[in-house]
């Protein structure tokens, strides 16, 4: 099956070999898992591993970009938090006074990913935007893009799954959390077992999909959601009222619900 976005791939880079990036991946978490973070290989394995831009605050245009290792599938796991960071949860990067956080998605476009043991995707394969990140009140954004991610076939890096992120900015970032949080606790207080959601739908909700949470064109003609423009060499970022969201992002295909890869299948999570 070929990768259903070609428009993407001209973004992709390619910095090795794969049996370059295998001998320094290997080596890299060897040292990771054993508790060593010798710095010539930590830097040798950032050095191959190229860097991306993924979103501009659309309130100060502050640009963000980062290593990102879209040769394999492997450190893509998606869990239900408020990222910091694209791929690398580990580094800290300079954020703006409006960045809220990253939320993470990716896309298996009904490839097995047999290259790993384990794969936890706790958001769906599809984007859909959290409603109350938005406030009447508080003006914030948040800014689509996709990075095709390749596996090893043949001695070539083949990209078969796409990793989508929506990064959230805010006027008043820190007031939009603060409010969230205190519905969560008001929601849960009689529960000492309850743990607030960050993202819409959370398991504390009715199973029932909300569609309008996943009609990106809609929070495009809104204003609210804007999109790196893939086809310029400065991907500029494109966001205001009226605007048209390109075709590929209208309807993205992929499942809405979590799972888990384990074991060779696919499991409900």
């Amino acid at each position: 099956m070929d990768y259903p976005y070609p428009l993407l791939l001209p973004l992709l880079q390619i910095l090795c070999t794969p049996n370059e990036y295998r001998r320094v991946k290997a080596l890299y978490l060897s040292n990771v898992k054993a508790g060593i973070k010798h710095p010539s290989l930590v830097d040798e394995y950032w050095r191959i591993v190229p860097h991306y831009t993924y979103a501009y605050c659309p309130i100060c245009q502050a640009r963000y970009h980062e290593p990102a290792d879209t040769y394999s599938i492997d450190g893509w796991g998606m869990y239900p938090d408020l990222k910091k960071t694209l791929y690398n949860i580990y580094s800290t990067y300079p954020r703006c006074p409006h960045f809220l956080g990253i939320h993470a998605f990716f896309n298996l476009h009904g490839n097995f990913p047999n290259e790993v043991d384990y794969l936890s995707n706790r958001a769906g394969e599809a984007p859909y935007l959290t409603p109350w990140f938005f406030p009447d009140d508080i003006a914030s954004y948040a800014v689509l893009h996709a990075l095709p991610v390749c596996r090893i076939e043949a001695e070539q890096f083949v990209p078969r799954y796409t990793a989508f992120s929506l990064t959230y900015f805010s006027q008043h970032p820190k007031l939009v959390l603060k409010r969230h949080y205190a519905v969560e606790a008001e929601r849960g207080k009689d529960d000492p077992e309850y743990y607030p959601a960050i993202f819409y739908p959370a398991p504390v909700y009715p199973a029932r999909i909300d569609e309008a949470l996943y009609d990106l064109p809609a929070w495009v003609a809104r204003g609210q959601l804007g999109w790196l423009d893939f086809t310029q060499a400065n991907m500029p970022l494109r966001i205001g009222v009226g605007l048209e969201l390109p075709e590929i992002y209208r309807a993205i295909q992929g499942s809405r619900n979590t799972y888990v890869w384990r074991k060779g299948k696919i499991h409900p999570w």
